[in-house]
């Protein structure tokens, strides 16, 4: 699909500039932007490494000045605008066939919505409920007692072990495991003795769950991951937790079992949780975080172990400025030394 520059402005109610007639055939980022290629600055740095570039257009905002040779559109918000015109070049590819692959291993008494895709070599068991219009990849498992609602996507090779519920509009990714057992386990002489992981995992409307990431059943109850939360790719979630609504969760997050989190709260990549803690409404982990106590709502916390970033911005402050008075520190304690005589080995030479 090709398009003028006028044309993509009128799509994102922008107002074009330069050459309206050029054509674009792609979006693309600065770094790698063509000339029938559309890209999008948001100041005046990448504005200025632009210039230098043989880019076919550019979206910017109406503080920025216009380019010199470049066509440009004019608009709100470049970054989605940008999205938009995406989506218009490049159209999704065509939809996967409502119908059920011959190859697929589907229990008799699993009961499959209308117009659903289930792929080849997808295995359905016994008692599995799956609502309207749903896609089943290739090699997706939904084990026994399992249900979900309408327009739920499971990926090729994600596993739904017994008894998982997904709600309308969930999307689960490439090798995610939903619903496999809690680490439970009772040191005893004899040594490591599992502890039965008898509860179930309950995924509410709208939730995404990246490639490889984990949400392990209850040891009795409910694992819950609310309404809306985005769990990236390799994150880990224990038994017992409650994930709240409107969470984004960031990849190689851990969170040990039992603890809990409020709405809107967005956890960074690879910070870990201890059990039994709760993050507040609203608050923001950040990146790397060894969360070891309640996070009150609101909060943002910083480093190991976690504290209001505050506190950890004076902490590292102070930490950075002993580091670079060590060899300082060093002189003056070789001084004195001196000063009481000289050092050991002359001492013990002496």
């Amino acid at each position: 699909m090709t398009y003028t520059v006028a044309e993509l402005a009128e799509h994102v109610g922008g107002t074009a500039h330069g050459d309206v007639t050029r054509t674009i055939r792609d979006a693309l980022p600065l770094e790698e932007v063509t000339g029938d290629a559309i890209t999008f600055v948001t100041d005046l740095k990448k504005l200025a490494r632009l210039e230098a570039m043989d880019a076919g257009a550019v979206l910017l905002n109406e503080k920025l000045p216009l380019p010199a040779q470049i066509p440009a559109i004019v608009v709100g918000n470049p970054l989605e605008a940008t999205l938009k015109i995406v989506t218009l070049l490049r159209p999704s590819s065509a939809p996967l066939p409502r119908k059920i692959d011959p190859r697929a291993a589907i229990d008799p008494s699993a009961e499959i919505g209308d117009d659903c895709h289930i792929g080849p070599f997808a295995v359905i068991e016994a008692g599995v409920r799956i609502g309207d219009r749903c896609t089943i990849h290739a090699h997706a498992v939904i084990r026994n007692d399992c249900q979900l609602g309408d327009n739920v996507e499971v990926h090729p090779h994600a596993v739904l072990y017994p008894e998982t519920s997904l709600a309308d509009h969930c999307i689960i990714h490439a090798g995610a495991v939903i619903g496999c057992d809690g680490f439970g386990y009772k040191r005893t002489a004899e040594g490591h003795k599992k502890v039965p992981q008898l509860g179930r995992v309950e995924i509410a409307a709208d939730v995404e769950i990246g490639a490889c990431s984990t949400v392990d059943r209850a040891t009795i109850g409910t694992t819950r991951v609310g309404e809306g939360t985005k769990i990236d790719n390799q994150v880990m979630i224990a038994h017992n937790c409650q994930i709240g609504p409107r969470n984004i969760i960031v990849s190689q997050v851990g969170i040990a079992g039992s603890s809990s989190t409020g709405c809107d709260v967005v956890i960074a990549g690879q910070a870990a949780l201890v059990d039994h803690v709760n993050v507040g409404d609203g608050s923001v982990v950040g990146a790397g975080c060894a969360v070891i106590r309640d996070v009150p709502a609101g909060e943002r916390v910083l480093g190991v172990p976690a504290r209001p970033e505050r506190e950890a911005k004076r902490h590292f402050l102070t930490l950075e400025k002993i580091v670079s008075r060590f060899p300082e520190i060093i002189r003056e304690f070789d001084n004195f030394k001196k000063q009481l005589g000289g050092d050991s080995s002359k001492r013990k030479a002496g």
